[in-house]
């Protein structure tokens, strides 16, 4: 799969709902009585965009920002007659609603108090129950094939779907939901694959490769306003889109036969079945017009080359010529039924005649390799390939 974003940053006014794949702060402003601030005047910045944001606190001292994307913020608040109060390390994740809350000091706006370190701020605003899985996290835990919704299922109560189940072979089920009851949403847009009850494919409709995945949210329950479509859980996931420094990476992931142990039932003499699947491809990224627009791009390619042990029986070389004579189990001639007996008659010595051997039969049985065991079960054994097309 190929994706090419192109992401402006625009400062934004009022705002009238939180979007899915956005984040607000809201608060209170007081001074050191705790008495209310009107008229406060709130400055984010983005970090990592440059992106500013304002708000500003109304009569009863409450303000709530207007939809940002996810990532760090310094929060500036500044009022007449007051200190200028700056919070840092303000994070925020997909879908949060974060409660900052600021007291002013008496003193020149001039003046300024920072606020550095602090416990982490808790979600208190809504009663959802989700896990956040963050960049570093998706990057850097193990995950066969790269597929980012592994992480998905360490979390509280999600768990693989049912064996048989429509969409179970890549999907996740919540609270014991189908795998079909997750709603999936990417950078905000619906990303179901309607076709998923007839297909049994992957319930998403695009899969960005982790190296574009900034950070996904597993919702479990109590959801609010902006989600739904579902019964189950709800998977919202944000993609990278740039930022005010250049960032690359260049990738091939390999995985082979070498330490896989051979099949069991097979000869000793036997070699082990081919598997190579190479995965590899970039994701870059960074400012075009900085603080303004940004440029983020990836790209991810995937070769399996795979076969797989069988192990069969064929018919000896003389059972092919019709010689059954050394075969316990008795031969009998179709041609000899008796209708008023119900039986049929064996051939003589269990050997079917030359003259009684269908042409096409004949003709089949030559393409038949031979043996390669002088058991009369299980005696060929093979690797066949197993065809899997480039993906990307």
């Amino acid at each position: 799969m190929f994706r090419f974003l192109l992401s402006l940053a625009v400062s934004c006014g009022l705002a009238w709902s939180q979007a899915a794949d956005s984040a607000i702060i809201v608060g209170n402003v007081t001074d050191s009585t705790g008495g209310v601030m009107p008229g406060a005047r709130v400055r984010l910045n983005h970090l990592a965009t440059g992106a500013a944001y304002s708000a500003e606190s109304n009569s009863a001292g409450y303000y709530r920002t207007p939809p940002l994307r996810p990532g760090e913020y310094v929060v500036e608040v500044e009022a007449q007659g007051f200190k200028r109060t700056t919070r840092r390390g303000v994070v925020l994740n997909v879908g949060d609603t974060r409660q900052v809350d600021i007291t002013l000091e008496v003193g020149q706006v001039t003046e300024q108090v920072e606020v550095a370190a602090e416990a982490p701020l808790l979600q208190t605003t809504e009663g959802s129950t989700n896990t956040v899985m963050e960049n570093r996290q998706i990057l850097e835990l193990p995950l066969n094939g790269r597929d980012y919704l592994q992480l998905a299922r360490i979390s509280a109560g999600v768990a693989p779907p049912p064996r048989g189940e429509f969409g179970s072979s890549q999907g996740i089920s919540v609270g014991g939901s189908q795998a079909t009851q997750v709603n999936f949403l990417i950078d905000g847009i619906d990303n179901n694959n309607q076709s998923i009850a007839s297909q049994g494919e992957q319930k998403e409709a695009i899969k960005p490769q982790i190296d574009a995945v900034q950070e996904f949210k597993i919702v479990t329950n109590a959801y609010s306003a902006e989600y739904g479509r579902s019964m189950g859980g709800v998977v919202t996931l944000t993609t990278k889109s740039g930022s005010n420094e250049f960032h690359g990476t260049l990738f091939e992931f390999l995985r082979n036969e070498k330490m896989d142990a051979k099949n069991f039932f097979v000869p000793a003499a036997a070699r082990k079945p081919q598997f190579r699947r190479n995965q590899y491809g970039f994701a870059a990224g960074g400012p075009v017009i900085k603080n303004k627009m940004f440029l983020f791009g990836d790209s991810e390619w995937t070769n399996i080359r795979e076969s797989a042990t069988s192990v069969n029986t064929l018919p000896s070389l003389v059972e092919r010529t019709g010689d059954f004579s050394g075969n316990a189990t008795r031969i009998h001639d179709p041609g000899s039924y008796s209708a008023a007996t119900g039986t049929r008659q064996p051939f003589p010595n269990n050997m079917i005649p030359p003259s009684r051997i269908d042409p096409v039969s004949a003709r089949v049985r030559t393409f038949f390799p031979a043996p390669q065991t002088a058991a009369a079960t299980r005696n060929f054994t093979y690797i066949r390939p197993r065809s899997h097309p480039a993906t990307n």
